[in-house]
């Protein structure tokens, strides 16, 4: 059963005033079903990025410091940009941003749904990475 975001008005309703029908849609939005299962995929993958973005930036920032082994980035793009952390930041944002908005766009699409749990797959796995890259410091 589908939870109402906003469970203490009606759909059509907010404070009395009447929205317009697609105004209206897009107030009582729903967490039910494949939109809304893309929408909390989505969420969750802008967090993973932000965690990513910011162990790397602690990994970087570490072995600058450090006189111990040096920690190399994977992502060629990333490592050419992490000398400017500022333009790594942007090029992060700028992207996870354009991914969430494009599978936003698509949220009712299976393929959307899809990509997202895969997109999951690929930072969980990512995340255990970080985690065992971590505890070996």
């Amino acid at each position: 059963m589908p939870i109402n975001v906003l469970a203490s008005c009606k759909a059509s309703r907010v404070e009395g005033a009447q929205l317009p029908g697609r105004l209206s849609k897009l107030a009582a939005v729903r967490f039910g079903g494949r939109s809304g299962r893309v929408i909390l995929l989505v969420m969750c993958l802008v967090l993973m990025n932000v965690f990513d973005l910011v162990l790397t930036l602690m990994a970087h920032a570490y072995f600058l410091s450090a006189t111990q082994e040096r920690f190399i980035e994977a992502n060629p793009i990333a490592r050419s940009l992490l000398t400017h952390p500022e333009r790594l930041i942007a090029f992060k944002l700028i992207l996870a941003g354009s991914a969430a908005a494009i599978l936003i766009v698509l949220r009712r699409r299976r393929i959307a749904e899809i990509a997202c749990w895969a997109l999951c797959g690929v930072y969980a796995a990512l995340s255990v990475i970080w985690f065992l890259y971590y505890g070996r410091l």
